[in-house]
């Protein structure tokens, strides 16, 4: 009678408050029947092993990734306009071996409006949005994220509204 494992993967451990950023996405998760997993559950870092620090948490990342049920993530811009990087690895990974996956961003805005808000754009003679520091096309699907991502997995304004989404794509667990 184990509740479903739920790995939370985003930016929230690089904060100084991220002690309780994971307690306010456990209560959530155990609200609905699920057992919250941070990146630093069980992380054991041996600075005498052949493998770097790095790989050893790459590798209990990937494990802790494998173990859960499902993926919760905070694709929230983090350094700027964009979700983290590791994050965005993390969910990709967890939909490749077949994980559910529900994030949230926490904000309301579609890719455009936030790089707008977040960083200078301009319109070139065509009418697409570029941004004013590479010049770079601006993404303009309406998503609350990149295509990558908002075509993978639902993208909500919220954690609950993930958990919600999460708990419907998760399958049914016996005894739970």
């Amino acid at each position: 009678m184990t509740k479903p494992r739920v790995y939370l993967a985003g930016p929230d451990l690089f904060f100084e408050d991220r002690d309780a950023r994971y307690a306010r996405l456990r209560a959530a998760c155990a609200n609905a029947g699920l057992e919250a997993v941070a990146p630093t559950d069980g992380l054991e870092v041996h600075t005498e092993r052949p493998l770097s620090v790095a790989e050893q948490i790459y590798q209990h990342n990937l494990r802790l990734l494998r173990d859960c049920d499902g993926v919760l993530v905070n694709l929230s811009p983090f350094r700027g306009v964009e979700p983290d990087s590791g994050t965005v690895f993390e969910a990709a990974f967890a939909t490749a071996i077949g994980k559910p996956v529900a994030a949230w961003i926490g904000d309301h805005w579609n890719t455009q409006e936030r790089s707008a808000v977040l960083r200078k754009v301009w319109r070139d003679a065509d009418g697409r949005v570029r941004d004013s520091h590479d010049g770079g096309l601006v993404e303009d699907f309406g998503l609350p994220a990149n295509l990558m991502l908002a075509c993978s997995f639902s993208v909500s304004p919220a954690p609950w509204q993930a958990i919600e989404r999460l708990l419907m794509a998760l399958p049914v667990m016996e005894g739970v």
